[in-house]
């Protein structure tokens, strides 16, 4: 049953990219914009533009291109031309190459991934402590003067832009004080204490906006769990304070927030735009806004199946994970 899940989730999720990957590539298929245009130079006679197009292999029908595209993710893809000319190979897998940039897609991500993945799974993480953190606090002492403060706190999260945070953070800790750097990122395998010392300001503004969704699921499951009469029950026969609240209690809303988990990580997977743009890093909602200003359409086609493939992948962790807190949910999916 286990494997057996896992592997119609597995198979739902590519059948979901697959979708994606079509509908996008009809989207960006029937825009106006030609990029062969911006490459051809002047003057462009229309010989010169087909020449370009077909370099481009935009000149063929849309289920051609459709199909060639999915042929690079698998096997690679090289741009020619038939009236001879250098020939631009892109390798395994290949999203797409930017004839701006001179580079593929592939390798544009890569060299932004870093920052956009270390933002987003150092943000969530935190985010998860100090949610369920506060959570359990403010259920233990429900409506005195601990749940009133972090009631406030969820609100002041909640309603805060992440950019004006940010914004006023990189003020006070990056210029002000000089506490953090005001922005750039350093990657891990440079220097592990710079690499911590640029993103603990972005996690702190990311977890703080994140966490009172945490809060509020983990209070809520634990006070119903606490009224439940399964918890009186486990309580009358004697069963230990910590194994009761673990077993009985925290365990009871671990589903609502492991799913909420996996939608916040997916979502940061793809670029946290504001945060990056803020603390000037280079990340994929970076290069996604970069690409729209100059409307490069292979970087945005190849940023946007990036992302919908780590929001499905964050969703599939998530549901694998629902066999290690309670099969039970999972027999009753399957």
């Amino acid at each position: 049953m286990k494997l057996k899940y896992i592997v119609n989730k597995f198979f739902q999720m590519m059948l979901m990219l697959l979708i994606i990957t079509f509908i996008t590539f009809i989207i960006f298929y029937v825009l106006p914009a030609d990029p062969a245009l911006r490459m051809c130079g002047k003057p462009c006679t229309p010989e010169k533009l087909q020449s370009v197009k077909e370099f481009m292999q935009i000149d063929k029908s849309f289920i051609v291109q459709f199909l060639e595209f999915l042929h690079g993710i698998f096997f690679g893809r090289t741009y020619s031309s038939s009236t001879g000319g250098v020939a631009i190979v892109c390798d395994t897998p290949c999203l797409g190459y930017s004839f701006q940039e001179s580079k593929t897609v592939t390798e544009l991500i890569l060299a932004r991934i870093g920052s956009t993945f270390s933002i987003a799974i150092g943000a969530s993480i935190l985010a998860v402590i100090i949610g369920v953190g506060l959570g359990i606090l403010a259920a233990k002492y429900q409506d005195k003067l601990p749940d009133k403060l972090i009631n406030s706190f969820c609100v002041i999260g909640i309603s805060s832009p992440a950019y004006l945070v940010g914004l006023i953070a990189v003020a006070i800790f990056g210029f002000k004080f000089a506490v953090f750097p005001s922005g750039g990122y350093v990657p891990l395998d440079q220097n592990p204490y710079e690499w911590f010392h640029h993103l603990i300001l972005p996690w702190l503004i990311l977890a703080t906006i994140t966490s009172p969704s945490y809060i509020k699921l983990t209070r809520s499951g634990l006070l119903s769990a606490f009224s439940s009469d399964y918890y009186s029950m486990a309580r009358s026969k004697g069963l230990s304070g910590r194994k009761l609240f673990i077993n009985h209690g925290l365990r009871n809303c671990m589903l609502e927030v492991v799913t909420l988990f996996g939608l916040n990580l997916g979502g940061l997977l793809s670029g946290a735009v504001l945060t990056e743009t803020v603390f000037s890093m280079n990340g994929l909602g970076k290069l996604m806004i970069q690409a729209v200003g100059v409307t490069d359409i292979s970087i945005i086609l190849g940023c946007t199946l990036f992302s919908s493939f780590a929001i499905l992948l964050a969703n599939f962790m998530t549901d694998a994970l629902y066999f290690v807190l309670d099969p039970r949910v999972v027999i009753k999916r399957a």
